[in-house]
């Protein structure tokens, strides 16, 4: 009985140190997750015909890492400032063909990148998508 209960006892150390060391290994793992830019952004557009243009556009910001996520999170003033300043004042013709809106969409996401290599010293955004991309 003695020896039933202590291979009981040996199985639940395992079993509590196998748990125990899965636990780290999912706080290290990549958690790829997106993060919204709440609210959407709207910027002025220019055009040819003199009118007011407008651009809405809701921005997804892609990361690998729970670590990179926070990053991001903190500087999200930063992003967002960023964002506005790069897509505003563009051609309301340039935004609204399709093909130059995926070199606009890449040149934001590079242009992103620098930033934030610059104030935190890694490249913590590995994408920037548009789930939203209205002109008028």
């Amino acid at each position: 009985m003695n020896k039933v209960f202590s291979s009981l006892l040996l199985s639940f150390a395992l079993g509590v140190g196998c748990a125990g060391a899965q636990a780290g290994d999912e706080a290290a793992a990549p958690t790829d997750r997106y993060l919204s830019l709440e609210p959407d952004l709207v910027v002025n557009l220019s055009g040819e015909d003199g009118m007011p243009h407008y651009l809405k556009a809701g921005v997804q910001l892609y990361v690998r890492t729970a670590a990179d996520a926070s990053v991001v999170e903190t500087h999200m003033p930063l992003i967002r400032d960023r964002l506005i300043h790069y897509l505003g004042g563009r051609d309301v013709d340039v935004v609204s063909d399709v093909a130059q809106r995926e070199d606009l969409r890449l040149s934001a996401l590079e242009m992103l990148q620098r930033v934030l290599l610059k104030q935190v010293g890694s490249v913590t955004l590995a994408g920037l998508y548009f789930d939203d991309f209205i002109t008028q």
